[in-house]
């Protein structure tokens, strides 16, 4: 199933097409991140935890606030000793308060981001998505005074977030079935 996502304006948006038009050149040059990862790749690599519910009304996914205020998932590097699933079930714990949950280790998909460095240089990357089942939240956690979040149907939440890969994914969740996830 192909779905059909308009471009949003503005400097997200910029950004990505930029990012296409470099990957689709092949002159991506050296990585303003390599020496962080160690290695010379040129997109940074993320993971990320689509969080999910279902309730009466039905399935709900859980958004967080970055630090510019943008609705996203939430997501951070690769962890040593822990599978990718696992390092995206940490992010949603630190950042969402995602106390128990339940995700394979494969991805539902990936997509890509613009990241900007302390140094404040926008880099291109991939995120990878892992299906998320949260089974219990809490109140209390370690970025709770720094990041709003709320729940949301697939649609609803697909509004709200700039990047179109992971407005994408979010739309094609709506209509996945539990047993796939």
């Amino acid at each position: 199933m192909s779905v059909q996502i308009p471009p949003r304006k503005g400097r997200i948006a910029q950004r990505k097409s930029q990012l296409e038009r470099t990957l689709s050149t092949g002159k991506l040059g050296k990585s303003p991140l390599g020496g962080m990862v160690g290695h010379a790749d040129p997109l940074y690599h993320q993971v990320g935890a689509l969080c999910w519910r279902k309730t009466p009304k039905g399935r709900e996914v859980l958004l967080v606030a970055a630090s510019s205020g943008r609705w996203i998932i939430p997501k951070g590097w690769a962890m040593p000793g822990k599978s990718h699933a696992a390092a995206a079930l940490t992010e949603a714990w630190e950042e969402a308060g995602v106390k128990k949950a339940k995700a394979k280790n494969k991805p539902i998909g990936h997509y890509m981001a613009i990241k900007r460095t302390l140094g404040g240089d926008d880099v291109p990357g991939i995120v990878y998505v892992f299906a998320a089942k949260v089974r219990k939240m809490s109140d209390t956690y370690p970025e709770a005074t720094k990041r709003a979040r709320q729940w949301l149907p697939p649609a609803r939440a697909a509004a709200l977030v700039d990047e179109d890969g992971l407005r994408a994914l979010l739309l094609a969740f709506d209509g996945t079935p539990d047993a796939a996830l």
